[in-house]
């Protein structure tokens, strides 16, 4: 059985994550991250939840980044090959 206090940093670290996850700008997450890097020196996190909450940080981090890049239309292609095919 886990002690009360483990209780509380397990459910203190599922809803971090959460907010992780549901944050939606690359300001917002890194405001996050630095908020964790403050507090994690200030509690005790096994090192597993702390490579937990690192790795969904940077996860986010990816997904935010590739939304926010514009789509890239195709280029053309005006080869001999494509350009008499045309005719």
């Amino acid at each position: 059985m886990i002690s009360f206090k483990r209780f509380l940093v397990e459910a203190a670290i599922d809803g971090f994550m959460s907010k992780i996850y549901s944050c939606n700008t690359i300001e917002g997450l890194n405001e996050l991250e630095a908020y964790y890097e403050k507090r994690k020196k200030e509690t005790e996190l096994k090192p597993a939840d702390d490579i937990s909450i690192r790795d969904a940080i940077a996860g986010r981090r990816k997904q935010l980044e590739a939304e926010n890049e514009p789509d890239e239309e195709p280029e053309e292609d005006f080869s001999i090959i494509n350009l008499c095919q045309i005719k």
